[in-house]
């Protein structure tokens, strides 16, 4: 293609005019105005264009996990449903590996979960499900067995990994021997570290004591 030719339309006043000037007064008046232009744009610019935030996390949890709509599978666990989608349940190892996998149930859109573990809930199913949609997960060491649980059973590496940290840093006298117990059941390594290094060899001997007491009860 040709070069583009470009042509600007001048007052006659000017043209003449500027027949007078020297060559460095005729590139100075040019670079003024190229100046002005490009200010005039500038505030143009800022005064039309705005950034505005918009929260999605919020809408897709709300519409997607919340109201379930537009879900191509759906969960039945301890007597609940949950209509979810397998783009955000593929986050997870089990269904990774189920949806793209060649198993049985992989070209189901209902699944029927299997639950074997008794510290498995629905308000942990809930959260874990709910953590796909929004990166969010809350959680409270009073209750952060069930969810650990639930992560556990679907393989979301992230909540476990969260749960172990909150788990060593809440360690307490008062839940030790809960953490003890699900830091065994679920192989958390960091967990049992942190008991390494708070109670040594003192812990073991306190927790079979504790546990001779709940047989005998």
């Amino acid at each position: 293609m040709g070069n583009l030719i470009t042509r600007f339309k001048q007052d006659p006043d000017e043209v003449e005019s500027a027949g007078n000037l020297t060559d460095y007064e005729i590139q100075s008046s040019m670079k003024k105005n190229n100046r002005k232009r490009k200010s005039g744009n500038s505030q143009s610019d800022n005064s039309s264009s705005k950034i505005t935030k918009l929260d999605t996390t919020s809408y897709v949890y709300d519409k997607l996990f919340m109201k379930g709509e537009g879900s191509d599978f759906s969960v039945i666990a301890l007597g609940e449903r949950w209509k979810l989608h397998k783009l955000y349940l593929k986050q997870c190892s089990y269904f990774e590996a189920l949806l793209d996998g060649v198993w049985k149930d992989s070209g189901d859109e209902v699944l029927h979960l299997e639950i074997n573990d008794e510290n498995v809930t629905i308000e942990g199913l809930n959260a874990v499900f709910g953590s796909l949609y929004n990166n969010e997960i809350l959680l409270d060491v009073e209750n952060i067995g069930g969810i650990l649980a639930a992560a556990f059973l679907v393989g979301l590496d992230s909540v476990i990994d969260r749960c172990s940290e909150m788990m060593s840093e809440g360690m307490t006298m008062h839940n030790v021997i809960n953490f003890y117990q699900i830091a065994e059941r679920y192989a958390l390594l960091k967990v049992r570290e942190k008991f390494s290094q708070v109670f040594g060899n003192k812990f073991l001997p306190f927790y079979e004591m504790s546990q001779d007491t709940e047989r005998n009860e």
